[in-house]
């Protein structure tokens, strides 16, 4: 792993990583049309991503989505980014206060469990809840037209044939 580069920035939401790409996209001198082509995304996914203000369907300000897991690898690759973890003091003290106010007042400090001490949920269905399930599952399918539940059978014994296949290959 190389050393880091400089500090550019700290990121405190998304709409301050999405100002730091507008800046290294400048510093870099690329156009967000290049990046769409590098990341390959669709044509102006980083236009529209990096607008300073973006525009709903219906007209709103404001309603710019979050990143996406797919978006944010692919920033910190198109940007030349690394991401470095920094712990933050006055955020813990926040939270550390928070909790005390919120958690112990509603359940008290007695019921509160560490990681240790979680018990598995265990949920037990009779067959007459079973029965009542299975009830739903046959109204649900009277509903589906019966060309559409023909191709779903058919689909569905494609499916075992193919298992079926594949089982007598590796024999």
């Amino acid at each position: 792993m190389t050393a880091p580069g400089r500090q550019i920035a700290v990121v405190t939401s998304d709409d301050d990583l999405s100002e730091i790409c507008r800046m290294q996209a400048a510093a870099l001198k690329i156009t967000y049309g290049t990046m769409d082509r590098y990341t390959g995304f669709t044509e102006q996914f980083w236009s529209k991503k990096l607008a300073a203000c973006s525009y709903s369907p219906t007209g709103k300000r404001g309603a710019r989505r979050g990143w996406s897991s797919e978006a944010f690898q692919a920033a910190l690759v198109a940007f030349c980014f690394d991401l470095i973890a920094v712990h933050n003091p006055d955020k813990e003290a926040k939270l550390r206060a928070w909790m005390a106010q919120n958690l112990e007042q509603s359940a008290g400090p007695s019921s509160m469990l560490t990681a240790g001490e979680h018990k598995p949920v265990i949920i037990r269905l009779s067959a007459r809840h079973m029965k009542k399930l299975s009830k739903l599952g046959v109204e649900a399918r009277k509903k589906i037209p019966l060309w559409k539940r023909r191709a779903v059978a058919r689909k569905a014994a494609r499916a075992r044939w193919r298992r079926q296949e594949c089982v007598a290959a590796r024999s």
